[in-house]
Protein backbone atom coordinates (compact mmCIF):
# COMPACT_ATOMS: atom_id res chain seq x y z
CA UNK A 1 0.00 0.00 0.00
CA UNK A 2 2.89 2.20 0.93
CA UNK A 3 4.13 2.00 -2.64
CA UNK A 4 1.20 2.39 -4.29
CA UNK A 5 0.57 5.71 -2.06
CA UNK A 6 4.66 6.87 -3.19
CA UNK A 7 3.51 6.34 -6.80
CA UNK A 8 0.41 8.75 -6.46
CA UNK A 9 1.64 11.41 -4.26
CA UNK A 10 3.92 12.33 -7.15
CA UNK A 11 1.04 13.16 -9.46
CA UNK A 12 -1.68 15.96 -9.23
CA UNK A 13 -5.22 15.57 -8.42
CA UNK A 14 -5.25 12.68 -6.40
CA UNK A 15 -7.01 13.63 -3.34
CA UNK A 16 -10.07 11.34 -4.68
CA UNK A 17 -7.99 8.30 -4.80
CA UNK A 18 -6.53 8.70 -1.72
CA UNK A 19 -10.04 9.31 0.05
CA UNK A 20 -10.58 5.59 -1.52
CA UNK A 21 -7.05 4.46 -0.80
CA UNK A 22 -7.79 5.88 2.90
CA UNK A 23 -10.80 3.78 3.11
CA UNK A 24 -8.93 1.08 2.27
CA UNK A 25 -6.71 1.01 5.00
CA UNK A 26 -8.32 2.87 7.75
CA UNK A 27 -9.25 -0.43 9.44
CA UNK A 28 -5.90 -2.79 8.72
CA UNK A 29 -3.13 0.16 8.88
CA UNK A 30 -4.99 3.43 10.24
CA UNK A 31 -1.22 4.80 10.99
CA UNK A 32 -1.16 5.65 6.88
CA UNK A 33 -0.90 9.11 6.51
CA UNK A 34 -2.84 10.59 3.08
CA UNK A 35 -2.54 13.83 1.63
CA UNK A 36 -4.91 16.26 1.49
CA UNK A 37 -7.45 18.02 3.84
CA UNK A 38 -10.72 15.75 3.77
CA UNK A 39 -8.42 12.57 4.88
CA UNK A 40 -6.83 14.59 7.63
CA UNK A 41 -10.19 14.91 8.27
CA UNK A 42 -10.21 11.00 9.35
CA UNK A 43 -7.18 11.58 11.54
CA UNK A 44 -7.43 14.84 12.83
CA UNK A 45 -10.39 17.07 13.83
CA UNK A 46 -8.91 20.32 13.21
CA UNK A 47 -7.59 20.83 9.77
CA UNK A 48 -5.31 23.35 9.69
CA UNK A 49 -6.28 24.17 6.31
CA UNK A 50 -10.27 25.29 4.92
CA UNK A 51 -12.13 22.69 3.16
CA UNK A 52 -14.16 25.34 1.81
CA UNK A 53 -14.53 29.27 1.81
CA UNK A 54 -17.01 30.25 4.48
CA UNK A 55 -15.95 33.82 5.47
CA UNK A 56 -19.36 35.25 3.66
CA UNK A 57 -21.53 33.28 6.74
CA UNK A 58 -22.57 35.17 9.28
CA UNK A 59 -19.90 34.77 12.66
CA UNK A 60 -22.14 32.20 14.34
CA UNK A 61 -23.02 29.61 11.78
CA UNK A 62 -19.04 29.83 10.80
CA UNK A 63 -17.81 29.25 14.06
CA UNK A 64 -20.61 26.35 14.38
CA UNK A 65 -19.56 24.31 11.34
CA UNK A 66 -15.25 25.45 12.55
CA UNK A 67 -15.98 23.84 15.47
CA UNK A 68 -17.91 20.73 14.36
CA UNK A 69 -16.52 17.43 13.69
CA UNK A 70 -17.79 16.39 10.11
CA UNK A 71 -16.51 13.26 10.62
CA UNK A 72 -18.97 10.91 12.41
CA UNK A 73 -16.58 8.93 14.68
CA UNK A 74 -19.32 6.37 15.07
CA UNK A 75 -19.44 5.50 11.88
CA UNK A 76 -15.79 5.15 11.16
CA UNK A 77 -15.49 2.33 14.17
CA UNK A 78 -18.47 0.34 12.87
CA UNK A 79 -16.31 0.65 9.33
CA UNK A 80 -15.94 -3.68 8.17
CA UNK A 81 -12.65 -4.52 6.76
CA UNK A 82 -14.52 -5.66 3.52
CA UNK A 83 -16.00 -2.89 1.35
CA UNK A 84 -19.86 -3.39 0.46
CA UNK A 85 -20.86 -3.19 -2.48
CA UNK A 86 -23.06 0.05 -1.40
CA UNK A 87 -20.24 1.75 -0.73
CA UNK A 88 -19.52 1.28 -4.15
CA UNK A 89 -22.29 1.27 -6.39
CA UNK A 90 -24.17 4.42 -6.84
CA UNK A 91 -26.88 2.53 -8.50
CA UNK A 92 -27.58 0.26 -4.82
CA UNK A 93 -31.10 0.10 -3.43
CA UNK A 94 -32.02 -1.41 -0.73
CA UNK A 95 -35.34 -2.63 -0.70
Amino acid sequence: MKKIQKKFNTLPNTEYLNLWLQRLTIKTNPEIVYEGALCQLIRDTKVSTKLWNNDWLQEDIKNLIENTDLIDREELEKLSRLIAAKEVDIFHYDF
